[in-house]
């Protein structure tokens, strides 16, 4: 299974990539994708400094371990913007 990670603004400069594509020989959690991306570039995409999406859509902080990916899937990190 694929996963494509893709890198706006400030997150392409942390991670030294606009993008990348992780592997897994099945389903996988949100969490452990993000556990990789972690270890791969020594930096924490953590809320509330950053956003995700997951196929375009919106992903809160909170349930990660409980969102499982089942099949190829694309997730976007952007800096998270606080509207005023």
């Amino acid at each position: 299974m694929r996963i494509t990670v893709r890198y706006l603004g400030p997150a392409s400069s942390f991670s030294n990539s606009p993008g990348e594509i992780l592997e897994f020989a099945g389903p996988v959690s949100l969490q452990e994708v993000m556990d990789t991306l972690t270890a791969r570039h020594n930096i924490s995409f953590t809320p509330p400094a950053w956003a995700f999406l997951l196929n375009g859509r919106g992903v809160t902080g909170e349930n990660w371990a409980d969102i499982l990916i089942e099949a190829d899937a694309e997730i976007t990190i952007l800096p998270h913007l606080s509207g005023g």
